[in-house]
C-alpha cells in the first residue's frame, strides 16, 4: 500500500477518473462550489469528511481510505498523525 495522499491527489483523481473535464464539473459532482475546490487546491482548506466520503463513493474507493488519508495531512500533531497513519494502513487497498 501506498503513503497517504494529500488532498490535491484525490481531487484529480476523482476528475480523471470520473471524467470531469474541469474543476467546476468536479465542484458539481462533489457537491460543494467550484471556489471551495479551489481552496482545497491552493491548501488554504482540506477535504472535509462529506466530500471525502462523496470521492470514495466516485471513485469506489473505501471511503475511509480517503478520509484517513486527508486526515493524515491535515493533522501537525504526531500521536494524531499517528492515529490516522494507523487507520489508513487498516484500510483495504482493494476497491469495494
Amino acid at each position: 500500500m501506498t503513503e497517504p495522499q494529500a488532498s490535491v491527489y484525490w481531487l484529480d483523481r476523482v476528475k480523471k477518473d470520473g471524467g470531469f473535464a474541469s474543476d467546476y464539473e468536479l465542484a458539481k459532482a462533489l457537491q460543494m462550489s467550484r471556489a471551495g475546490v479551489s481552496q482545497i487546491r491552493s491548501g488554504k482548506i482540506g477535504i472535509g469528511i462529506k466530500t471525502a466520503i462523496r470521492i470514495g463513493w466516485l471513485i469506489q474507493v473505501d471511503p475511509l481510505l480517503v478520509i484517513s488519508s486527508v486526515m493524515f495531512h491535515q493533522e501537525t500533531k504526531g500521536d494524531a498523525k499517528d492515529f490516522w497513519y494507523s487507520v489508513y494502513k487498516r484500510c483495504p487497498s482493494k476497491k469495494l
